[in-house]
């Protein structure tokens, strides 16, 4: 759009001239060629002046023939008179009559000569120009209206519009000159003239107090103003000065409206009604540095601010951040601009919409400078707050958000600073941020640009996963999860050992290392890990050795544990203790790993460990193990001598008694009976157990007596009876073996204890012992009953027969009672003997009557008589005992012959000869009483 170049003379509303816009191109006196119209003469090269232009015209007035011709002469000698008057005016010309007069008069004299002029509507143009320059604006407007009037399609009438505008404007006409502002721009779109109507048809509005359509009319001259080539200029120093200064005018006198208290708009309001445009970031800005002018600071500031939070574009938002806090220092209001200081890096700093494109300069210096600032302020906070024992968390958290968007806008322009890098690790690690932490100490340690903290970095990095293993142990995490997490802190302190192996603490990492990985049980990790390359000094190195072979055991490579052992087996250490006997232990593993498939190779390894660690802890279960291996491969005669050795190095061990117990496989292998007696007999007082004492017992009985020691054999088997009723088979061996010992040293009232004891047994023996206990009771009351046969037979029948008969019935009765007892057992041999004695008893009470002492004093008769009454008293007796004799003798015909039955039948053969006295035929052997 071409424009018509308008300049603004002041702020107190006079309006703008225009310079005269270049007429239509038609054919004039004043267009013509003189060259062709005049004749042909030599023509210099001196363009003509005024003066002499005005000369040839008015030759030309003279000598026209037509009238038509002359008036274009004339319209060119008032034109020429016009610029010659304008030049006199710029150049200070003084003239004896006021400027213009001439040309003016000149205009009226050519439109007084004719009404039907050619090109009138001109001339009325230049007429009103010249009043206008004459400064008769009256004049000039009158003019202009009758030009208006009587040629509508006048060329220049957009321009004779807005000069009535003016005029009327400057007669304080405001509303007329708003209406003709609006009609101009209403009728002429695409005239330059628009923006500068717009201009002053806003100018009007205001002069009006029409506020907001003022508003609009200017957003409107600023659309027009700073549209170039279809684009927006959101720079006002790329305009024209005559642009550049209508901006700046229409700017502030915006800026004037909005900052009007009664007025409820201002920029934000007034562009959400309008509608947001490229350039209205200007209004703000012009709004506040006018605030700024008038000392308002803050409203400057919440103007900024406004735009800030409210326009839809982010562009300019960071300038005026920036302005914003440069509002606050100027105004010194230092608590403000800290609060904004710190939104302003929140709000404009990397991650920001803002911060999309590399930054400006001025956006990147105030970042990186104020984020520097606050990181430093916050981090020394810390500082105080930690010396005085004060939780210092929320300040060095502050410090590393700072330090770290510091970086990162470092990093727009591919820049770094290794001091604050390092200041950001240091926070995160006051603030207890582990993980951050670390990484960033990480960086910092390992980075391949050297730096003065790398170590410092690579040993704090080391600090922290000590922090995380505290942390993680305690939490509930799966332990794949924790194996995982001390593999990579391990990795780190051995990097860092490798790495700064110059560090005071790098060996003492190394040996925490070994450590952690042994209290986590992950010995194959440590032997993978376990070099003997690192800087160790000779002690660490016995501890990382150490830790190897402690390793090798709990991986149960018990061989690779012992061959390590022996190694620091030669070191002088305070562990030199646990060294010895963590190599027993690994020989004992070895040893008890084959004891069941190599026993004899378990005792040999239990051999050498005894000869190499004689005082060894573990002696006394390695050599009990070894002796029981020995019983084992019953190697008796070697494990007889570690067997006594144990016993007497170990009296009290818990394994005494077992191995007390196993000297009988010792001595019975051995051939050694003596030991062995006395080991039942020792085995029968101090075995805990009740029943291994019982069986000792009655062993050290049978191996005393089978060695021919009575007494001692005497003495266990009284002990056993009396001490050990269960089981009763044993007990009543017992008893009898001690009647036969007592039968042996003939003590007959020690034997009949013993008797009476078997005897007493067998009326409580268990079924399945009572035969054997009937035959034992049978055999002890035959002993008795033998007794009282004797006592019977012993018994003589004297005078007087009374008393002596008396005594003997006593003896006899005692006598039948006890064979009675054996007849009742039903044992065969036992049941024959009984019948045969008790017949006996008769049979001999028959003839000791017979044979009985006779009186002295009586004679033949009386001693006859005697005699019968003897007869009469022995006959029963007699004939007692032939009964018995024959119910004895009638077991033959059942098959039963014996001694007793023998006996039987000669006693039988004496007292009834006729019938038994007959030679008999012996029947076979019977065995059934076997």
């Amino acid at each position: 759009m071409k424009r018509l170049t308008v300049s603004v003379l002041s702020l107190s509303l006079t309006a703008c001239f225009l310079t005269q816009p270049e007429p239509p191109k038609r054919n004039t006196l004043g267009q013509l060629d003189l060259a062709k119209e005049l004749p042909q003469t030599t023509v210099t090269e001196t363009a003509p002046t005024p003066e002499q232009l005005a000369a040839a015209y008015q030759e030309i007035v003279a000598l026209a023939p037509k009238a038509s011709a002359r008036q274009q002469a004339n319209s060119r000698l008032a034109q020429l008179s016009l610029e010659q008057q304008q030049l006199a005016q710029e150049q200070g010309v003084t003239q004896d009559s006021g400027y213009f007069d001439n040309t003016v008069n000149q205009y009226l004299a050519l439109l007084a000569n004719s009404e039907a002029l050619e090109g009138r509507d001109e001339v009325l143009y230049q007429l009103a120009k010249a009043y206008f320059l004459k400064g008769d604006q009256q004049a000039a407007f009158d003019v202009t209206s009758e030009l208006i009037r009587d040629y509508p399609d006048f060329a220049h009438n957009e321009e004779l519009i807005f000069r009535q505008g003016e005029y009327m404007f400057n007669q304080k006409q405001y509303e007329q000159a708003k209406n003709r502002y609006l009609t101009l721009v209403e009728s002429y779109p695409d005239s330059p003239l628009v923006s500068t109507s717009r201009y002053m048809l806003a100018w009007s509005d205001f002069k009006l107090f029409n506020y907001q359509a003022s508003l609009n009319s200017f957003t409107q001259v600023l659309s027009l103003a700073l549209e170039q080539d279809g684009k927006t200029v959101l720079n006002i120093e790329q305009l024209n000065n005559s642009d550049r200064y209508l901006v700046a005018d229409t700017l502030r006198i915006m800026s004037v409206i909005f900052s009007y208290s009664d007025f409820e708009q201002d920029p934000v309001s007034h562009y959400q009604q309008y509608g947001w445009q490229a350039f209205s970031f200007m209004n703000f800005d012009s709004l506040a540095n006018y605030y700024i002018e008038q000392k308002r600071y803050l409203d400057a500031a919440k103007t900024y601010q406004s735009f800030i939070t409210t326009s839809p574009e982010p562009n300019h938002k960071v300038d005026f951040a920036l302005a914003q806090m440069s509002v606050f220092k100027k105004a010194n209001f230092k608590s403000l601009l800290t609060d904004y200081e710190q939104q302003f890096i929140r709000e404009f700093g990397v991650g920001s919409t803002y911060l999309a494109t590399e930054p400006t300069d001025a956006h990147y210096l105030a970042l990186k400078t104020l984020e520097k600032k606050y990181a430093d302020r916050s981090y020394y906070q810390g500082q105080q707050l930690a010396q005085q024992n004060e939780s210092a968390i929320t300040a060095f958290s502050a410090a590393a958000i700072g330090y770290q968007r510091y970086l990162d806008t470092l990093q727009l322009k591919q820049r770094g600073d290794i001091d604050s890098h390092y200041l950001l690790a240091e926070s995160l690690y006051q603030s207890q941020q582990w993980q951050k932490a670390l990484s960033e100490y990480q960086t910092i340690a390992y980075s391949t640009e050297p730096n003065k903290y790398q170590s410092d970095a690579g040993f704090a990095g080391v600090s922290i996963y000590k922090t995380q293993l505290a942390n993680k142990q305690r939490s509930q995490r799966d332990d794949e999860t924790q194996h995982e997490f001390v593999v990579e802190v391990v990795d780190n302190w051995l990097k860092f050992a490798t790495t700064f192996s110059t560090h005071k603490s790098a060996s003492t990492v190394v040996l925490q290392a070994f450590n952690l990985l042994f209290e986590r049980q992950m010995y194959d990790v440590l032997l993978t890990k376990y070099v003997k390359q690192f800087s160790l000094s000779e002690s660490e190195m016995y501890q990382a050795q150490l830790l190897a072979a402690h390793s090798h055991y709990n991986l149960q490579d018990y061989a690779s544990a012992e061959s390590a052992y022996k190694q620091l087996l030669a070191e002088s250490s305070e562990q030199a203790s646990l060294v010895r006997e963590n190599l027993a232990q690994s020989m004992i593993k070895q040893a008890e790993a084959v004891a069941e498939t190599n026993p004899q190779l378990a005792a040999d390894k239990y051999i050498a460990l005894l000869t190499l660690l004689p005082s060894t802890l573990y002696r006394e279960q390695v050599q009990y193990n070894l002796t029981q291996y020995l019983i084992s491969l019953q190697l008796f005669s070697q494990a007889s001598s570690w067997v006594d050795d144990f016993i007497t190095r170990y009296p009290t061990s818990k394994n005494i008694e077992s191995l007390q117990t196993q000297k009988i496989a010792i001595y019975k292998n051995t051939q050694q009976g003596d030991k062995l007696a006395a080991q039942y007999a020792y085995l029968a007082t101090s075995h805990s157990d009740e029943n291994t004492r019982r069986i000792s017992l009655y062993q050290s009985a049978e191996h005393y007596r089978n060695m021919g020691d009575i007494e001692n054999a005497r003495l266990q088997f009284r002990t056993y009876a009396h001490r050990y009723p269960k089981p009763f088979a044993q007990n009543l061996q017992a008893k009898v073996e001690l009647a036969n010992i007592y039968q042996k040293q003939n003590k007959v009232s020690e034997r009949r204890f013993w008797l009476n004891k078997i005897i007493a047994a067998y009326k409580v023996a268990p079924e399945s012992e009572l035969t054997w206990a009937k035959i034992e009771a049978a055999k002890a009351t035959e002993v008795f009953a033998n007794d009282a046969f004797y006592v019977y037979q012993q018994s003589k029948l004297t005078v007087p027969l009374k008393t002596s008969l008396a005594r003997k019935r006593k003896h006899m009765a005692v006598a039948l009672e006890r064979y009675q007892q054996l007849a009742n057992y039903a044992l065969g041999q036992y049941s024959t003997q009984a019948n045969f004695k008790i017949a006996q008893i008769y049979h001999l009470m028959a003839q000791d009557i017979m044979s009985s002492e006779r009186p002295k004093q009586l004679k033949d008769l009386a001693l006859e008589q005697y005699e019968l009454l003897l007869e009469e008293q022995a006959i029963p007796f007699e004939d007692q005992a032939i009964e018995l004799y024959a119910r004895n003798n009638q077991l033959l015909h059942s098959g039963l012959y014996d001694e007793w039955i023998n006996k039987t039948l000669t006693a039988l053969a004496k007292l009834m000869p006729a019938r038994f006295a007959k030679k008999e035929v012996e029947p076979g052997e019977n065995h059934a009483i076997y």
